[in-house]
């Protein structure tokens, strides 16, 4: 649904802005594989990972690695491209990464502190007390 809605989006815009039908056609060279390889692969991949991470640990960490995909585009066309770094682009990736770090520490305690609290009341009498009572108590 995603990528057809993108695509609906996405067809008028460009139609606007590249008025020169001779720029839409292919060509079977570098252009087209480009784009074969980044449609079909790039995105079958990521959705692939995305639902075994979905599976396997839960929504919250398919939403927390988005924007770390930034950091590593980033960090693979300096490696791979010879792309320049700009200060903006490290520092905004150091706060990126401190966030995530943060955010990935943060649910290890909750997890960790979740463990314990459910020791404790299993073993606890007021685990069989009822978290909203019934008003039918209270009324006179």
């Amino acid at each position: 649904m995603y990528s057809l809605g993108m695509t609906i989006i996405t067809i008028p815009v460009s139609f606007m802005v590249e008025k020169d039908m001779s720029a839409w056609m292919l060509k079977p060279d570098l252009t087209l594989v480009t784009i074969l390889y980044s449609g079909l692969l790039g995105h079958v991949f990521i959705m692939i990972l995305y639902c075994c991470c979905l599976y396997s640990k839960g929504p919250f960490y398919i939403s927390i690695f988005k924007p770390l995909s930034i950091v590593i585009a980033a960090a693979a066309s300096f490696i791979c491209l010879g792309d320049d770094l700009h200060l903006g682009s490290v520092v905004g990736g150091m706060i990126l990464l401190l966030g995530f770090y943060s955010v990935l520490w943060g649910k290890a305690k909750e997890q960790e502190s979740t463990k314990c609290g459910s020791e404790n009341l299993a073993t606890s009498t007021d685990s069989r007390t009822p978290l909203l009572r019934s008003q039918e108590k209270y009324v006179e």
